[in-house]
């Protein structure tokens, strides 16, 4: 078992990454009282329940420095692929939808939206009010409306 820091140094990274929603969404999830628009058919949400009940025999604990580095060049390198094919953006033509949250504590999400989607010719950008950088999907968001609308 992960030591009684380890565990505490997690769970102090969720309000970087979630709202004061989330609890009652992973209530509604769970209780199987709301599932996610996207997962529209008695196999997709099969397959989901055997993937999330499995997921904590899955995950291994991450040791700090891995952890670190993973969200210190992960993010690095992606915003350096991005920032380099700035341009392959432009020429895209399918419609396209950016979802943020405006209460992202981790990154500057709304911002980021706005700014991609200057670059492609044919976005609109869905701002989840009080949402934070994981809650822009699932119960709060109809990903799959938000998508039919374009």
């Amino acid at each position: 078992l992960p030591s009684v820091t380890y565990v505490q140094g997690v769970l102090s990274l969720l309000p970087l990454f979630g709202d004061r929603h989330m609890l009652p969404q992973i209530l509604q999830l769970v209780g199987g009282a709301k599932l996610p628009e996207v997962i529209d058919t008695p196999a997709r949400e099969a397959y989901m329940g055997r993937v999330a009940f499995s997921l904590p025999c899955r995950l291994k604990f991450i040791p700090r420095e891995a952890l670190r580095w993973r969200l210190e060049e992960w993010l690095a390198t992606g915003a350096r692929h991005v920032q380099q094919r700035e341009m392959e953006l432009c020429a895209l033509t399918q419609p396209t939808v950016i979802v943020a949250g405006s209460a992202d504590a981790a990154l500057p999400s709304v911002a980021e939206a706005q700014r991609l989607a200057a670059l492609l010719p044919d976005a609109c950008v869905h701002v989840v009010p009080g949402a934070g950088h994981a809650s822009t999907c699932g119960i709060r968001v109809n990903l799959l409306a938000l998508l039919r609308s374009r």
